[in-house]
């Protein structure tokens, strides 16, 4: 109802002011009400979210954009779960408009690194999940495939990593391009190590360098240790790969018999 007390310019701005919100509410109507609208799990913020998922004009059902209201925390690097398949937020999207909603890329993973990391790798031939192709990693022999996922520290440029089974060799690693995500380049086969650095940990921790992957024998992939300096590998029900990125000695945990046993390495550096 009209204010008989309003002038007219504060008589303006209000209509005008209604009319934005009124407009900006329609924009972003079909987020919710749409026949594209659907619910996803996003794991970092521990709850559902309705959004709109479509494919892009990219060939192949693997590369999606998602659309979520504008007042959304859903961000770069996200992992979230549709029908028990998991998807990550890889890139942002610029619109015109960003105060009627927000837009966004995702990949939907087709691999699992080291047993942890849910991932999107990128052969020679197309892997997502809806066309059969879940966790094909064909490559061409003259090929170095592409593994992207959102950044994290235990998988980097250097290290070795298992995917499907077999081992690869990241060569490269671009953190660059959009923060938060890791392209990294990979080569067939693990990283060789000079057998006087190589270590293999029994009873005694002697021998260790900076670097070096070290495989420690646990139980359910228990490790626990107290640096930031220690890089996980790779991880199996009976077994961990790890390494020290600088020297020092370190306090770490492993699980024996059911029980948490405590254990101290020394590590040195390059020789």
């Amino acid at each position: 109802m009209d204010n008989p007390e309003e002038n007219a310019y504060a008589l303006f701005r209000r209509v005008s002011t209604n009319y934005k919100q009124s407009l900006s509410t329609a924009n972003s109507y079909f987020i919710q009400n749409s026949a594209s609208s659907t619910s996803i799990y996003a794991v970092r913020a521990k709850k559902d979210y309705t959004v709109v998922l479509v494919m892009t004009d990219k060939e192949g059902g693997d590369e999606l954009y998602l659309y979520t209201d504008v007042d959304s925390d859903l961000k770069l690097g996200d992992y979230f779960t549709r029908d028990e398949v998991t998807y990550f937020i890889y890139e942002k999207v610029k619109i015109i408009k960003e105060e009627d909603y927000k837009k966004f890329k995702v990949l939907e993973c087709n691999v699992t690194v080291n047993l942890l990391y849910s991932a999107y790798f990128l052969g020679t031939t197309r892997s997502a999940k809806d066309n059969g192709l879940s966790n094909s990693i064909y490559v061409e022999s003259n090929v170095n495939p592409m593994l992207i996922l959102p950044t994290n520290d235990d998988i980097h440029s250097g290290i070795s990593v298992t995917i499907a089974n077999q081992n690869w060799s990241v060569i490269e690693q671009d953190i660059n391009t959009i923060t938060g995500i890791s392209y990294l380049t990979l080569k067939r086969g693990v990283n060789i190590i000079s057998p006087e650095t190589a270590a293999i940990i029994g009873d005694a921790d002697l021998g260790n360098y900076v670097n070096t992957e070290i495989s420690l024998t646990t139980e359910n992939g228990y490790f626990k240790c107290d640096s930031s300096q220690v890089r996980l590998i790779r991880k199996a029900a009976t077994e961990i790969v790890i390494k020290f990125i600088s020297s020092g000695t370190y306090n770490y945990s492993i699980k024996k018999d059911s029980e948490i046993v405590s254990k101290t390495i020394e590590i040195k550096g390059v020789v």
